[in-house]
């Protein structure tokens, strides 16, 4: 399932593709994590763990916005370097109502881009600021 996660406030996003949060249901999706691992395979367990994430997210949802993410860290460092971790994460799904006859269809077009927390391990993108930066037109098709 390849759903976006931002940062942005629910009435922000809607508002930028031309639409009111009415045209929206709002469910809250949740997802507590915790482990331990050797320092090498961090980035990999956290990108298993935010695919764990969007697994809770309802298949009819357009997108999550809201997302806070929390992550409490303890770094062993002996023989076998190792790291338990504790995350949290939160958001709001927004699943588009149906719209009765006549409506127009609206999408959305990303003007900058960022890097998919998918593909980008790096601890400064995956938890940074990066997806709330992304600039969002409103297209009418």
């Amino acid at each position: 399932m390849s759903i976006e996660l931002l940062t942005v406030y629910p009435r922000d996003y809607v508002e930028s593709r031309g639409a009111n949060l009415s045209d929206y249901e709002m469910i809250g999706v949740h997802g507590q994590f915790c482990g331990v691992t050797n320092t090498d395979n961090f980035g990999y367990q956290l990108a298993t763990e935010l695919t764990r994430f969007k697994e809770t997210i309802p298949t009819k949802a357009e997108v999550v916005v809201k997302l806070i993410r929390n992550l409490s860290i303890n770094a062993y460092l002996s023989t076998v370097p190792r790291i338990q971790y504790f995350m949290i994460v939160d958001g709001t799904a927004l699943i588009p109502k149906k719209k009765s006859g006549g409506g127009k269809e609206l999408r959305t077009v990303a003007t900058n881009p960022p890097k998919s927390i998918d593909d980008d391990l790096d601890l400064g993108v995956v938890f940074g600021e990066e997806l709330a930066k992304r600039d969002l037109v409103g297209v009418v098709k």
